[in-house]
């Protein structure tokens, strides 16, 4: 099915020259009928898995009913419904002025992209990230999370801001190389959750190729904030985090005036030395981001 429908744009094409084959646009028009509402029952589809499963499929749709919907052939077709040329039983909703442009600009709004940088020991398995994930799928994105290769240990990376600003070269240019298949610009919005080293990453990212991501920021690195853009970003930062001075998060909170959680007694991974303390830290953090979500992103 899929194939038929990247198909089409070749065949619409063809179908210019068709003139009044009455048939031959009986035939289109049931065709893009079914791909109409193949596109609405996706986008009706509630469960995220299942969503995200479709995504391909989805993406198939949409291409052919824009190019369908944008040709000449379908000039045609709605010349043939207005002169009362085609069967009375014959389905016609994609013919309809508004049918095709509103799903499609419906799809556009609801189509949204997170994209997870994990920190170099803190992977999406992990609670922040993890419920940040979750949180995300529920809310409708799709999720995408990028992986580093490194030579270096982590207590090397900490100590050392050579080789800190010489990570996040590699993990930049790693991480590019991913996302080069990755259209932003299909997205209505785009979500970058990044952790420690992976905020900077993700600020680099998005500042190197213009997207304008929204952004979570978990427990910051120095560097990090050479290249976020406050406004658009929520930070959280424990104040016994040895990775980062929090006299760096305060001046930067000061310069760039992004919003910004503080957590007292809280370390790189905003975890205390109390247990229950350090279970109602997650628990806090994910309602606010929760809130930010729903409300801001």
């Amino acid at each position: 099915m899929e194939d038929n429908y990247n198909n089409l744009r070749d065949n619409n094409e063809e179908a210019a020259d068709g003139g009044r084959d009455i048939a031959g646009a009986v035939e289109r028009i049931t065709r893009m009928e079914m791909a109409f509402d193949k596109a609405k029952e996706l986008m009706a589809e509630k469960n995220p898995q299942l969503k995200k499963e479709s995504q391909q499929q989805m993406k198939a749709l949409i291409t052919a009913l824009d190019a369908y919907y944008t040709s000449h052939v379908w000039k045609r077709d709605f010349a043939l419904d207005e002169e009362g040329l085609l069967p009375d039983d014959l389905k016609r909703g994609v013919l309809s002025e508004d049918g095709i442009y509103n799903l499609l600009e419906e799809q556009k709004e609801s189509s949204k992209l997170c994209v997870i940088f994990p920190g170099l020991g803190y992977h999406s398995d992990k609670p922040l990230l993890y419920y940040s994930k979750k949180l995300a799928l529920q809310s409708g994105y799709e999720i995408t999370e990028v992986q580093y290769k490194m030579n270096w240990s982590i207590p090397e990376i900490k100590n050392d801001e050579k080789k800190m600003a010489q990570a996040i070269d590699l993990f930049t240019e790693q991480t590019l190389e991913q996302l080069t298949n990755t259209d932003f610009e299909q997205y209505s919005k785009v979500l970058f959750v990044g952790k420690s080293i992976g905020t900077a990453i993700a600020a680099r990212v998005d500042k190197q190729l213009g997207i304008g991501a929204d952004h979570l920021v978990f427990t910051p690195v120095p560097m990090t904030f050479d290249y976020l853009d406050g406004d658009r970003s929520v930070v959280f930062h424990g104040l016994s985090d040895p990775w980062c001075d929090n006299r760096v998060v305060e001046k930067a909170k000061d310069k760039l005036g992004f919003d910004c959680f503080l957590y007292p007694d809280a370390n790189h991974s905003l975890e205390c030395p109390d247990v229950n303390r350090s279970i109602e830290l997650v628990s806090e953090v994910m309602n606010i981001v929760e809130e930010v979500l729903s409300i801001r992103f």
